[in-house]
């Protein structure tokens, strides 16, 4: 995904391209967001160390 953005949004600010940059890429923008929010999420998620019951002070 980070490829494709960077092969192809720079030629769309070109002059060749005469349009909405915000209508026409918007959703691509929202896409990587989405990727990045959980991209980092899961990051969280996996070096998060591991937790007993204990750790919560849960009785069992």
């Amino acid at each position: 995904m980070v490829t494709a953005l960077a092969v192809s949004i720079p030629p769309h600010f070109g002059a060749a391209y005469d349009y909405d940059h915000l209508v026409h890429l918007g959703p691509i923008y929202l896409a990587a967001g989405a990727f990045l929010a959980g991209a980092a999420v899961s990051w969280r998620a996996l070096h998060w160390d591991a937790r007993t019951p204990a750790d919560d002070h849960v009785e069992k």
